[in-house]
């Protein structure tokens, strides 16, 4: 698992960060388990999270503060939809 993070997060925008936060993510997690099956089911998770590593502090400190936050990124396509337009209104 080690060379898979070390090779993504070294392709983003900060590598530094995007391997501390990966650290601060394995120590957050309850069980190492949980990580390993969310990886069966989308292999690109180690892509997309260094990406939001390296790439957004703001972001990563919310998904360690709430990693049900993650179940939004398993999804293939989800951070490309757009939103219905009902719940816009429900927003405004």
């Amino acid at each position: 698992m080690a060379p898979i993070i070390a090779k993504q997060a070294s392709a983003c925008f900060d590598p530094e960060r995007a391997l501390n936060n990966w650290e601060r993510f394995f120590r957050a997690l309850p069980s190492i388990d949980d990580f390993l099956e969310l990886l069966a089911t989308f292999p690109r998770f180690p892509a997309t999270l260094s990406t939001l590593f390296g790439g957004s502090q703001y972001l990563t400190d919310m998904v360690l503060q709430a990693p049900s936050m993650l179940d939004w990124l398993e999804v293939e396509g989800r951070l490309y939809a757009s939103a219905p337009r009902r719940r816009w209104h429900a927003i405004s």
